[in-house]
C-alpha cells in the first residue's frame, strides 16, 4: 500500500528537560561587549509553581548562564532565605555569602540583576534588599541608565522542543537599521538555516522582532543551537 507519512522528527535545544510542567522566567545575568557591561536577561525553565518571583530570584543565585561570557552577578555561595511581596514591594532576603565585600559599580550591577530578576511581574514595583534580615538597599526600581544586551531572546525558551521543520524566534533588540542576523547549528557546528529579523526600531532605540529559520529535520532529536547577532 501506499507509504505512510512519517511525523517530523523534533529538534531537542540544548538543556532541554523533559519530564514535568515548566515555567519559562527572564533571569538577569552580566554579560560585557567590547568593553561594555550590560545586563543580560536569559529565559529559563523551571519547574512549574506559583511561587513565580522566589522561582526566578533562586535560578538567578543558583542557576546557570546559557549564553556565551554571560556570568552570574551573586558569588556562587549565594542563597536565597526568603521573598515576601508586600503592596508592589518585593522583600529579598539573602545570605551572607551574598555580597561579601560587594562595593561600588559591582554592588550596584548585582543589585539591578536582583530587581530587574523580580520586577519582571506585575505586581512587583519595587524591591528592598536585606542580608541575614538587615537591609542594605531599597526599595529600588529599576534604573533606566543600566544598558540591556544588544540582542535579548525571548523565544525559544532554553530547552524548548521544536517540532517540523521552522523555528520562530522573537525577542527585543537595540541593533543598526535594526537588523538581527539568525543561525541555526548542528550539534557538530554545521549552519543548517540562517536568515534575518527586523526589530521595530534600530539602535540606538529598542525594539521588538520575529523571524523564523527553516530546515531539514534530522533523523532523530538532537541538541541544536540557536544564534541571535549582529553583523560588524
Amino acid at each position: 500500500g501506499p507509504a505512510r507519512p512519517r511525523p517530523a522528527p523534533a529538534v531537542k535545544q540544548r538543556g532541554a528537560q523533559f519530564g514535568g510542567r515548566q515555567v519559562n522566567l527572564a533571569v538577569y545575568y552580566l554579560q560585557s561587549f567590547a568593553g561594555r557591561r550590560y545586563l543580560a536577561p536569559e529565559v529559563h525553565p523551571v519547574p512549574y509553581t506559583r511561587a513565580v518571583a522566589t522561582a526566578a530570584l533562586g535560578e538567578l543565585l543558583g542557576g546557570r548562564p546559557l549564553a556565551r561570557g554571560a556570568r552570574r552577578p551573586f558569588p556562587a555561595s549565594a542563597r536565597l532565605r526568603s521573598v515576601q511581596l508586600d503592596e508592589g514591594t518585593i522583600t529579598i532576603d539573602l545570605s551572607a555569602a551574598a555580597m561579601p565585600a560587594m562595593a561600588g559599580p559591582d554592588r550596584r550591577w548585582a543589585l539591578q540583576a536582583l530587581v530587574h530578576t523580580a520586577t519582571q511581574f506585575p505586581k512587583v514595583q519595587r524591591a528592598e534588599v536585606r542580608v541575614e534580615g538587615e537591609a542594605v538597599a531599597g526599595p529600588l526600581a529599576r534604573d533606566p541608565s543600566m544598558p540591556l544586551a544588544p540582542i535579548v531572546v525571548v523565544e525559544p525558551a532554553a530547552g524548548a522542543l521544536v517540532e517540523g521543520e521552522r523555528l520562530v524566534v522573537k525577542g527585543d533588540a537595540s541593533v543598526y537599521e535594526g537588523t538581527v542576523s539568525l543561525r541555526l547549528r548542528d550539534r557538530r557546528g554545521q549552519v543548517m538555516a540562517q536568515s534575518y529579523a527586523t526589530a521595530a526600531e534600530g539602535a540606538p532605540g529598542r525594539g521588538p522582532f520575529a523571524g523564523a529559520l527553516r530546515f531539514i529535520p534530522p533523523a532523530s532529536p538532537q541538541d541544536w543551537t540557536l544564534e541571535a547577532f549582529e553583523v560588524s
